[in-house]
């Protein structure tokens, strides 16, 4: 190897290029928001959003960053109601946008309901866990305490009463159906 490629190859170490900069990729099934399209993802759409404001040199954020990847698999079957994106603040591009939402220490994550208006802030989940079950629980929380519109891509995640279950018989030719009963803390029914 020559000197001249020697150095070319500790630069690409030290500094990798800006594609493999950040935490994650679109193969993490992680939405990466940037400048050009936060305002897309976050405003006035069908879907609830997840968001992780992190810097890509900080220590937490890389210990945080195999945990949040996972939830984003684990959740991937709820993408039509509820993405999980992610964001590089430490991105020279995306400063500004989290000054905007107020982002003061990383790893920062916030809940951006439904149909979020432009001067939303999101809802900050303040000592989150670092385990994938109790984040999917306080994600549908998150939803349960969403407004009107409902996003139309999520199931009603309260309970189905007596009558529904009634009238559901009497209006269905299916042979079957399957209940759940559970605890009202219970997270098995509206996972």
């Amino acid at each position: 190897m020559t000197a001249t490629a020697a150095f070319f190859f500790c630069l690409c170490l030290v500094f990798p290029p800006a594609a493999e900069a950040g935490l994650y990729t679109a193969s993490d099934q992680v939405v990466l928001l940037s400048e050009q399209n936060v305002g897309s993802v976050l405003v006035n759409s069908s879907v609830a959003m997840v968001v992780e404001f992190y810097a890509s040199w900080c220590g937490h954020c890389m210990v945080f960053s195999p945990t949040y990847k996972k939830l984003a698999r684990d959740t991937k079957e709820w993408k039509p109601a509820v993405n999980i994106a992610a964001i590089d603040c430490a991105a020279e591009d995306n400063k500004q946008i989290c000054r905007d939402y107020e982002i003061t220490g990383y790893p920062t994550i916030k809940f951006f309901h439904a149909y979020s208006k432009a001067d939303s802030s999101g809802v900050t989940y303040r000592g989150f866990s670092h385990d994938v079950r109790e984040l999917r629980h306080r994600i549908i929380d998150s939803l349960e305490s969403h407004g009107e519109p409902w996003p139309p891509a999520c199931p009603p995640l309260e309970p189905t009463s007596e009558a529904e279950i009634n009238n559901f018989f009497e209006t269905n030719t299916v042979q079957h159906l399957a209940l759940i009963f559970e605890d009202k803390k219970s997270y098995i029914g509206r996972e």
